[in-house]
């Protein structure tokens, strides 16, 4: 037995002894293989979760995985719909403490690095939950390292309006010493970017410290902290101080995880911080928030209040305002109202909600100050907005007593209008005015201002959905008025609004006129005037016509006693068939044409004037202040074709003036006889001539030569100017924007007159002279216009101003001389009370830049100078007859 027991005893601690060793081959196993093993683990789970979210992960893993990993070459793209685009990284490091990520703390992370990274994310292609479920629990971020370094490293994230965008984002994170910050890029979903952004950085203790972040010269931070110390306590504050938009700011926040909700609390200090830029701020979305803010001096639209005060409240799943004050001067405008909170952001605007628009007795004069020409009056301004089972109505009313501003005023004005609007959720595409119907009437009354006068002007505006009308805008004067329609068809598709199909109709009744004018206005028209027009536009291409009548018409003491026209407008051509003016039973003036509106803008036309004597069109010059004679026959004859980019096609001009009077010129007579074709323009008439003066010319221009030729002015049997000129002129290129004065083109010009007397040629033409004497001048030119050689010589003798009786005559001569695009000017000043005056000035002078730029540069350097010898200061008694003695030298 004994025997037995002892052969049985052997197996039993042979299997031990097997089953131990095997147990200790296969920990054995686990420790020199543990890393191969977790690696490969770590790499499968990474690569099939990726796989569930439709994106295909590679990557190479090293470290112990205990305490720290290290990822090279990863590479993810998407196999379909997911959120992320692309992420690519040459290298990322992260030291971690595992005992503390088993445990739940958040400062589990010691240190994490990236290398030429670059992560591209589009929220939108997946279905994102934005808002937390009610048992869901909201907490801090839960990342903050002791050590971070990013290098080259690009963040981009989708979204309809601007991405976001963080590009080649460098950052060092070190507790031991500073560091810094620069991005390449930054933009926001706002739209605001900057570039070049740069910063320095201090990090102890997970409280991250940026200081001198530059994003442009008015907008730049002195600190920006995030203070992550007390994460363990699930608290973390944050510090802002800079300018924005040149304006200071400084603000602070605290975050506290509560129960299941963050609660936030936050306080902003800004000064003269402009409403446009306070939008850059954001506002945090929360569910228990309260807050209030005062705004001084607070412009809007050109409307001044002394204080914009609010208070805004959230709590229990509601949004109050309670109200919204703008003040100024004892009167207030208020707005207040309530918001039901809805459980997903996305239903905010059209979750319940009430809001209403209070303005009663609103002194106009304070409001308007600032404006350039501010109102005085009083008026009142209702409004309310309603959102009901997701059905918007809102309606308001604006009405004012006398108003006026500037030479405007008005007795009386009313507006009141309505709108609703289905918001239930639809297509994602649907236009913003599908579903929208709105109405609205304004009528004013009694409108004046300095030249024009109404009894009442009206309208009503109509929308129903993409469908705008506008109705009966009426303008009332008596018996007189104008009235309009207009229709617009909104496009879904077409963002401008000029393409939009419209229709515009007009109709003018008024038999009379003159009562449109306030008082005895200059430029009063009277008589009867009817037209009547439409206009109808596809968003492409318009069609059309018009007409107008009149008769016994009269402005300026013109006479028009019958005024007829009529046209059409097809596929955007606008044909003018007629348009007459008869000033009597003799004189008239007649015009057709037609317009391309698309395209070169081609035109076509004919312009005959015909007046027997030109005395009938004296009104009009005694209007604008000229008392000069006019008589005399005159014909106009135009007929001709191009386009606005290109005037010189083809036609005629020819200009008659017969037996005619301009101011003390009698028996006045002017001939112009002009053709012009793409090949040139010929004028070999061109001749003014009277009892007093004879000017005479011929013009040609061909090729690139503008030649005129036989230049000649008489006064009576003096021959006291003749002249030849050759410039270089590409006709061509007039009316395009091809240079029409080539550089290289030759030049030729003399020009001589001499003993012009002055005041015989001011009262020639009734102009009242300016001064008195005969003048010389004489010009020759050559070269080209590159290298313009000329010479001015001008000499004045007996030269006197009629305004300054006791000033003796005077002498006066200049020469100048352009050369090597230099101009240099000689002159000499004599008078008997005073010893001559020398000038001489020198300038840069380029001809042919002048004629190109068809301007004088005035940042052009010169050069001058002016002496005048001692001379008695008595000469000054000249201009002043009242001194009656004067001793001393100048």
């Amino acid at each position: 037995m004994e025997d037995d027991q002892e052969d049985n005893s052997q197996p039993k601690g042979t299997r031990r002894r097997r089953i131990w060793i095997s147990i200790g081959i296969i920990l054995a196993l686990l420790i020199i293989f543990h890393r191969l093993i977790l690696l490969g683990a770590i790499h499968w789970f990474a690569v099939h979760r990726a796989a569930q979210e439709n994106l295909k992960l590679s990557f190479r893993a090293e470290g112990n995985v205990f305490t720290a990993l290290t990822v090279r070459n990863l590479h993810l793209v998407p196999t379909g719909p997911a959120a992320i685009e692309i992420a690519d990284a040459e290298y990322l490091h992260a030291e971690y403490s595992l005992f503390s990520l088993i445990r739940g703390h958040a400062d589990f992370l010691e240190s994490i690095e990236a290398r030429n990274a670059r992560l591209v994310v589009d929220p939108g292609k997946v279905r994102v939950q934005v808002a937390p479920r009610p048992r869901e629990k909201v907490t801090l971020p839960a990342v903050f390292p002791e050590r971070a370094r990013l290098d080259n490293v690009t963040v981009i994230v989708r979204d309809p309006a601007h991405d976001f965008i963080a590009e080649n984002v460098a950052l060092d994170l070190n507790p031991r010493v500073s560091g810094a910050l620069s991005l390449t890029l930054l933009q926001l979903p706002t739209g605001e970017a900057w570039t070049r952004v740069t910063g320095t950085t201090s990090y102890d203790n997970r409280n991250l410290a940026l200081r001198d972040v530059v994003l442009n010269e008015q907008t730049r931070f002195s600190l920006i902290n995030v203070d992550a110390s007390r994460i363990r306590e699930h608290m973390m504050t944050l510090r802002l101080v800079g300018t924005l938009d040149g304006a200071p700011i400084d603000l602070q926040a605290s975050l506290t995880e509560q129960a299941r909700s963050l609660f936030i609390k936050s306080h902003t200090t800004t000064h003269n911080l402009s409403v446009s830029s306070a939008k850059k701020l954001g506002l945090p979305k929360t569910w228990a928030a309260s807050g209030d803010g005062v705004v001084r001096d607070l412009q809007v639209a050109g409307a001044t209040f002394d204080r914009a005060a609010a208070q805004i409240s959230a709590h229990d799943g509601v949004a109050t305002i309670q109200p919204v004050e703008l003040r100024r001067a004892g009167t207030a405008l208020q707005i207040h109202g309530t918001v039901q909170l809805p459980e997903r952001a996305d239903d905010l605007g059209r979750s319940p909600a009430k809001f209403e628009v209070v303005g009663n007795d609103l002194d106009l004069g304070p409001i308007t100050s600032a404006m350039e020409k501010p109102l005085s009056g009083h008026g009142q301004i209702n409004g309310t907005l309603e959102i009901r089972d997701e059905q918007l109505q809102a309606g308001f009313r604006i009405a004012s007593g006398p108003v006026s501003s500037g030479d405007f005023s008005l007795e009386k004005f009313e507006a009141t209008g309505t709108a609703e609007k289905n918001l239930r959720l639809h297509s994602k595409d649907e236009p913003w005015f599908e579903g929208l119907r709105a109405n609205a009437t304004a009528v004013a009354s009694a409108v004046r201002n300095s030249e024009f006068a109404v009894d009442t002007i009206s309208g009503q505006l109509d929308q129903n959905g993409s469908l705008i009308t506008i109705s009966n805008v009426k303008l009332q004067r008596g018996s007189n008025q104008i009235v309009s329609n207009a229709s617009v068809r909104l496009r879904a598709d077409e963002k401008d609004f000029i393409k939009q199909p419209a229709t515009i109709q007009v109709a003018i009744d008024s038999p009379e006129t003159a009562d449109f004018w306030n008082g005895n206005s200059p430029n009063r028209v009277s008589g009867t005037l009817n037209a009547s027009g439409i206009v109808q536009w596809n968003g492409a291409v318009a069609d059309g016509w018009f007409n107008v009548y009149g008769s016994k018409l009269q402005i300026r003491n013109l006479s028009v006693p019958q005024l007829s026209g009529a046209g059409s407008i097809w596929q955007s051509r606008i044909f003018l068939n007629d348009l007459t003016a008869n000033l009597n039973q003799r004189d008239f003036v007649n015009g057709q044409g037609m317009l391309d509106l698309r395209g070169e803008k081609k035109f076509a036309g004919k312009l005959v004037v015909d007046i027997a004597d030109m005395s009938t069109l004296k009104p009009l010059l005694e209007a604008s202040g000229n008392k000069t004679e006019l008589r005399g026959s005159f014909l106009l004859n135009w007929e001709g074709r191009g386009s606005l980019s290109k005037l010189t096609e083809n036609g005629f001009l020819k200009l008659a003036w017969k037996n005619g009077q301009l101011g003390n010129m009698k028996a006045l007579t002017a001939n112009i006889d002009a053709t012009y074709s793409p090949a040139g323009l010929e004028i070999p008439t061109f001749f003014i001539g009277s009892d007093r003066m004879d000017f005479q010319a011929i013009v040609s221009a061909k090729g690139e030569i503008l030649e005129i030729s036989k230049i000649q002015l008489d006064q009576g049997q003096a021959k006291y100017a003749s002249g030849y000129a050759s410039i270089p002129l590409i006709w061509g290129n007039v009316g395009t924007k091809q240079p029409v004065f080539p550089r290289d083109g030759k030049v030729n010009a003399t020009f001589d007159s001499a003993n012009l007397d002055l005041k015989k040629l001011f009262d020639d033409f009734g102009i009242e002279p300016l001064a008195s004497g005969l003048l010389s001048v004489k010009l020759q030119a050559g070269g080209t216009l590159a290298n313009l050689q000329a010479r001015l010589d001008v000499d004045g003798r007996d030269l006197r101003n009629p305004k300054l009786p006791n000033l003796d005559s005077a002498t006066f001569r200049i020469s100048a001389d352009a050369a090597g695009n230099k101009l240099n000017l000689v002159g000499e000043l004599k008078q008997p009370k005073i010893q001559p005056v020398s000038i001489a000035a020198t300038m840069p002078f380029d001809a042919g830049k002048i004629l190109s730029t068809r301007s004088f540069d005035e940042n052009t350097p010169m050069q001058a100078t002016v002496r005048l010898p001692r001379s008695s200061v008595n000469f000054l008694r000249q201009f002043i007859p009242a001194v009656e003695q004067l001793d001393g030298d100048v």
